[in-house]
């Protein structure tokens, strides 16, 4: 990751700034990765990222996350790389507000666990924000995976450009809620 901070407190960024991070697979797999931190406020980025996740935040608590642009612009992905463009894992009592992803896979993507970590999800919520996904996942997603408990998750005046369009077992949509783990 380019940005990674792990058990903090009192983390603020605020931008103006571009973060990028399209460059080969192996050096790069979330551009932004914040875990285990509270009382957080990010905003005003913008994060360009080809691999996995672009802005990811996992365990953490009472965040504002406002006016960033994440752009997961990984085309023709062969690779079956995650590509979300905003992924929280187990987070709680944070918004995210006024921002814009843009991904191959999920571009808002709230969820319970990831590849490192398992944790309830509990009163978050996506506002006035605007989701474009290319292929596969959702525009705005709960799930994939939850096996914990999400609750008290809102979407609010949101808008969906575009819902994913590669060919799938699985149907696409603005919304997708799942029950997967």
């Amino acid at each position: 990751s380019l940005v990674h901070r792990t058990e903090t407190n009192g983390v603020r960024i605020d931008g103006c700034g571009i973060i990028d991070a399209r460059c080969n697979a192996s050096k790069v797999v979330n551009a932004f990765n914040l875990i285990k931190a509270s009382s957080a406020e990010i905003s005003n980025l913008t994060i360009l990222n080809n691999t996995n996740w672009t802005f990811r935040m996992v365990e953490c608590a009472d965040f504002v996350v406002d006016n960033i642009k994440a752009i997961g612009e990984k085309p023709d992905n062969d690779e079956n790389d995650e590509n979300d463009a905003i992924h929280l894992v187990g987070c709680r009592n944070g918004v995210v507000k006024r921002s814009f992803g843009y991904s191959w896979d999920d571009a808002f993507n709230i969820g319970t666990d990831s590849p490192t970590s398992y944790a309830d999800t509990d009163n978050v919520s996506i506002t006035e924000c605007i989701g474009w996904n290319t292929q596969p996942g959702n525009t705005f997603t709960i799930g994939w995976p939850v096996t914990g408990t999400a609750s008290n998750i809102t979407f609010s005046n949101c808008y969906a450009i575009h819902s994913g369009t590669k060919k799938s077992p699985n149907d696409r949509g603005a919304i997708g809620v799942h029950n997967a783990g």
